[in-house]
């Protein structure tokens, strides 16, 4: 039996919404590891900070490339899912044109606000401009975007302090 051109589009559709679903729910999962990992790596050094262990610096150093590493790792694996969500969003907007439907028609298949740069159905380029180029860029205000990204800022504070505190021991022997 054949499947006319509104079921393919509604099948389409809820195809769309599971994987979007699926990526945001990846996400969802590697910020939670993320930050459950960099409390573990600042507990760490604030016990090693505070302790009298030898070779305290080598350790101090294992835990700021760590902690660096996976900020890092999450910063790229927030950009892949948001890619793949982009992707997911471009390939339903051609579906979409292709069948000659509005995207008015259907409701919102991403509900994740500006964060991933879809610009289909603007009809103002003042809009598209403003979206392409500010919004998207605002999107870096996401709670899923700051963690990963504070969480490398503090690391690099600390291995600023780190890097002060080795040369001033360097220097003053």
């Amino acid at each position: 039996m054949c499947k006319n051109a509104n079921e393919i589009l509604k099948d389409f559709e809820m195809v769309s919404r599971q994987m979007i679903d699926r990526e945001t729910e990846i996400v969802n999962q590697r910020i939670r590891w993320a930050f459950l990992m960099q409390s573990a790596l600042l507990a760490a050094y604030w016990n090693v900070i505070n302790s009298s262990v030898v070779n305290r610096d080598v350790y101090i150093s294992l835990i700021i490339f760590t902690g660096v590493f996976f900020s890092v790792s999450t910063v790229y694996s927030v950009w892949t899912s948001e890619r793949a969500i982009a992707f997911i969003l471009k390939k339903w907007d051609e579906c979409l044109n292709t069948n000659k439907q509005l995207s008015d028609s259907f409701p919102p298949v991403w509900a994740g606000g500006s964060a991933v740069n879809n610009t289909h159905g603007v009809e103002s380029h003042f809009k598209k401009y403003l979206y392409k180029h500010l919004f998207y860029h605002i999107g870096c205000m996401s709670m899923y975007k700051v963690i990963p990204c504070l969480f490398f800022i503090i690391w690099f504070c600390i291995t600023i302090l780190f890097c002060s505190h080795v040369l001033s021991n360097i220097y003053l022997h």
